[in-house]
This record gives structure tokens, sequence and C-alpha cells, in this order.
């Protein structure tokens, strides 16, 4: 006969892959043990992990806090009686509670935040390390800052599926990479410097890994024009634009 469910649990994420877990409805001086689960949208099979014991105190209601990790879980309490440790007499009901890491950041971020740190470090002639930017969208107004030469850096596009296999997918997060300077009316002027930078930048990056992001397996090299005509008749401004597409490989379902 199964045994009945009668413990009441409650949960509380302490944002650091720890859970604060309460346990109502078990005699004083029993043993309450706590046990969690991976969470799979698929209801694939439950392994169960133990994640700690505790006698009920006076006062009836029993704390744990078990650290399984960062992830999406399942939890249930059992109590035992103190005379009998092997004999599970009460269940809890079984709670979903994930543990969400609060400084959680994406893979495509954490692709533009390297990239802007990588280009930091190639000390490109005539711009500084604080005028290499992450921005939402690459544009500038040259009347405010940043001040030119700049750089921005910015996700671009859409994700895109490369392959598809059996548990997982190559998806490709690109990263727009935009030169700007002032072109004063002068479709010469600071040529040279200009396609140097792009030089340096597309050898540094193209079909390799990303520092800081291992997860990144290669990075596909997608150029755009080297200097663009609208953005110098309209704002009278030399842009040049680089397109990077990181491939991870990425596992489905949730975790």
């Amino acid at each position: 006969m199964p045994a009945p469910i009668l413990l009441g649990l409650t949960l509380a994420d302490q944002n650091s892959g720890t859970a604060l877990v309460t346990v109502t409805g078990a005699a004083v001086g029993d043993y309450v043990d706590i046990f969690y689960a991976p969470w799979s949208p698929r209801g694939t099979p439950q392994t169960w992990i133990d994640g700690g014991t505790v006698t009920v105190p006076a006062g009836g209601i029993a704390s744990l806090a078990p650290s399984p990790g960062f992830g999406y879980w399942i939890w249930q309490a059992s109590s035992s009686p103190s005379s009998n440790a092997s004999l599970i007499n009460k269940l809890s009901p079984s709670i979903f509670l994930p543990l969400v890491n609060p400084a959680a950041k994406s893979i495509w971020e954490q692709c533009v935040t390297a990239t802007a740190t990588f280009l930091q470090s190639l000390t490109l002639p005539g711009i500084s390390s604080n005028q290499i930017l992450v921005k939402l969208f690459p544009s500038v107004n040259r009347t405010t800052s940043p001040t030119l030469p700049c750089v921005l850096v910015a996700p671009f596009g859409a994700e895109g599926i490369e392959n598809q296999m059996n548990q997982t997918d190559d998806i490709g997060f690109p990263v727009m990479v935009v030169l700007f300077d002032a072109a004063n009316k002068d479709t010469t002027g600071n040529m040279s410097r200009n396609l140097l930078w792009r030089e340096r930048i597309s050898r540094a990056f193209r079909y390799q890994r990303l520092p800081a992001v291992p997860s990144i397996v290669n990075c596909v090299f997608q150029p755009d024009v080297v200097f663009n005509p609208d953005a110098y008749n309209v704002g009278n401004l030399a842009v040049s634009a680089m397109i990077f597409r990181y491939m991870q490989r990425d596992k489905r379902g949730v975790y």
C-alpha cells in the first residue's frame, strides 16, 4: 500500500543554486528526507537525488537547503518514524521549482561582449578601447557620443540553424561589427587606416573559436560592403561593416 500524501512542502529559490525547503506535517523527532530530480518536458523517467535528511524539531516545521545547482527540478519530501528510519510513512506532493541564475546571460550576449573585449585587445590604430562599444543596434549621431572614429558591436539579424542532429542543433549567432569614421566629404581620407582596421579584425575572428565563450566552435565570416554609400551620402560617415556568425552545437530541451 503506498504511503499517503500528508506532508506539506514549500520551496523558495535562493538565487544561488540552492532551494530553501520547508516541510510540515511530520511528527516531532521524525526523519524528513528531501529528494529532487531533473525535470524534462518529454516525461522521461525521473532519477531522484537525495538532498539530505533532517530531524523534525519542536514546532513540527523542518527546513533544509539542498544545492543541486541552477536548473529545472522536481522536489518531493518523505518522512520516517524515529523508531524505523527505513520506513516511509508520509509523502509530500511532487512540486516543480526551477533554480534560476539571476546573472545568467544568453550565448548571443556573451558573443557580443566577447567580440568587443577581443577587439579592444587588438589596439587598432586611431581607436582607443573606450571607443569600442556594445550596442543593441549599431548607429551613431555625429553630434553626440560616441565620438568618431569608433567601433560598435551588436547582435544582428536572426539565429540560423545550420545542421540538425539527433539531440543537438548547430546554431549560428550573428554579431555585427561596424566601423564608423567621419567622411567629411572626402572619399580618400583615412582609407589606408580604415582598410587596415577591417583586415586586422577579419583576420582575428574568422573561422576560429571565440575566446571567453568556450561553447563556440567556429566563426563564419560574412563581409558587408567595405564602404556604405548611403551612410556617406546621408550622414557624411565612412561606415564599414562585417558580420561574424558564431556557431554553437546546442542541446534541445530545457536544461
